[in-house]
């Protein structure tokens, strides 16, 4: 069973940090969108999604292969910290000059160039970061204390040094210099916790990681397809302002997809103490189920009817048109939560291969609803092809998993937050004329007491996550 208090514990440190971290974050976007404009704003998303691609070669999945290594064995934290590094070094510079390589044939105006050059800067705090070595432990505070320091350094120079349109080309130095810092940060504390994890430079040693961890790079290689092919065809075939309005509407995506991944990294080790009982992973998944999808939903649901008043608030009305594919794009928030569960399971199980024919399936699907979508609608054609293959995802992963481990049901989770969200839908339908942020709160107080009524969520079940004993009094028996 689900080490409930332990894990909402991790989780809890994780969120608060990445909580932290986020609204940093988007906060410094959100100024850089007001001060650069729609153009500018999407030829910054056009040229991180860009390099999104050639920082795969410093992932291939050796962050998923170093926490489960840990995790089985915690006394390889050192030797697996050294060999990852090592990889992570050698695939930065082969990063670099793969880059290097393209932006010389790439047929792009020489400032959108220089900016994806300087976006590049990310790769070499991403090879040093040693994250994963944290969640492996379950020692989340550290990671969490990173994200801050690199996002607040972010956001200090954004506010402070960001000053006009021609300014942009500075976004992707700030960025670096706050994750070059936490990298640091994590580095030194490493040091101190575990020994000095100095790059080893092993062929031999690469080969045995590289053999288990490169289904898994392959595995995020589609995810990578499925978050940015639409960003960089946007990029190609249609004007800046269309990318920055998506991009846009896509930052309230990003924002709460981070949240899901934190679930995901921390759950996976918990998932992987499962891989011999069928009956404890069940119930592991069914209770992971249910937490997610009562937050999910009526995010979905809620999120999709405000979603044109919210980017007006947040990014100015110069971002509006950009919300149809807003109210698309949130639909996949439940899908992906759910897909988190299944793709740990198959991890935890040793099942990477059947993860990668899911992930390839899907990508597959993005990138031809792309191709077919986005010439003629756009950004609402990129949304739209997003969440199919989403929902082709999910589909797979779950018919995978009914294969090769056990049967976990979806539906028994989703009637009653499905339920509880309708007298919320219909009130911010009925009621127009408060203020967004009135409607919000309301439109959220009502579906937590309907979800109540239904039984989505117990105020039992809460209290003995937090250690809280319902029936408790001061000085009470």
């Amino acid at each position: 069973m689900l080490d409930a208090r332990r894990f909402l514990a991790n989780y809890t440190v994780l969120a608060i940090g990445d909580i932290g971290s986020r609204l940093i974050s988007f906060w410094a976007l959100v100024r850089i969108a007001h001060v650069v404009g729609t153009d500018l704003f999407g030829n910054l998303a056009f040229a991180t999604a860009f390099t999104a691609y050639f920082a795969l070669l410093i992932r291939q999945g050796l962050d998923t292969y170093g926490i489960q290594q840990v995790a089985r064995e915690p006394s390889t934290m050192l030797r697996s910290a050294q060999a990852i590094l090592g990889l992570r070094l050698a695939g930065c510079l082969l990063a670099a000059l793969v880059l290097g390589l393209s932006l010389w044939t790439l047929d792009q105006p020489g400032r959108l160039k220089l900016l994806i050059l300087l976006s590049g800067l990310s790769f070499l705090p991403a090879a040093l970061s040693l994250h994963w070595a944290y969640q492996a432990m379950e020692e989340m505070k550290y990671g969490a204390a990173a994200h801050i320091f690199a996002q607040l350094i972010f956001a200090l120079l954004t506010l402070t040094l960001l000053r006009r349109p021609s300014h942009v080309l500075w976004v992707p130095v700030f960025q670096f210099c706050g994750e070059i810092i936490a990298a640091g940060y994590l580095l030194l504390l490493f040091r101190k916790k575990y020994g000095r994890p100095a790059p080893m430079f092993d062929r031999q040693e690469w080969g045995v990681i590289l053999r288990q961890s490169l289904p898994m790079g392959l595995s995020a290689v589609f995810g990578v397809v499925m978050f940015n092919f639409d960003m960089v065809l946007l990029g190609f075939l249609k004007p800046a302002s269309d990318v920055g309005a998506y991009s846009a509407a896509y930052r309230f995506i990003n924002f709460f997809a981070a949240f899901v991944h934190l679930y995901a990294i921390n759950l996976l080790p918990v998932i992987a103490r499962y891989r011999s009982d069928p009956a404890g992973l069940g119930r592991l998944a069914d209770q992971a189920m249910r937490y997610t999808l009562v937050l999910a939903i009526p995010l979905a649901a809620g999120g999709a009817l405000l979603a044109k008043p919210l980017i007006v608030l947040i990014f100015g009305t110069e971002y509006a048109h950009g919300s149809i594919s807003l109210q698309i794009l949130l639909w996949i928030i439940p899908l992906i939560t759910l897909r988190t569960i299944f793709r740990n399971v198959l991890v935890s199980h040793g099942l990477q291969r059947q993860l990668l024919g899911c992930m390839s399936l899907a990508a597959g699907v993005n990138i031809a609803l792309n191709l077919l979508l986005i010439p003629r609608y756009s950004f609402v054609g990129a949304a739209a092809a997003t969440l199919a293959a989403e929902s082709i995802l999910l589909l797979s992963l779950t018919r995978q998993v009914s294969r090769k481990v056990t049967r976990l049901l979806i539906g028994t989770h989703v009637w009653k937050p499905a339920a509880a969200s309708l007298p919320m839908v219909l009130f911010l339908v009925w009621f127009r004329t408060e203020g967004i942020v009135g409607r919000i709160a309301a439109g959220g107080l009502l579906y937590l007491a309907f979800a109540w009524a239904a039984g989505a969520y117990r105020f039992g079940e809460i209290c003995e996550l937090f250690q809280v004993r319902p029936a408790e009094r001061e000085g009470g028996e």
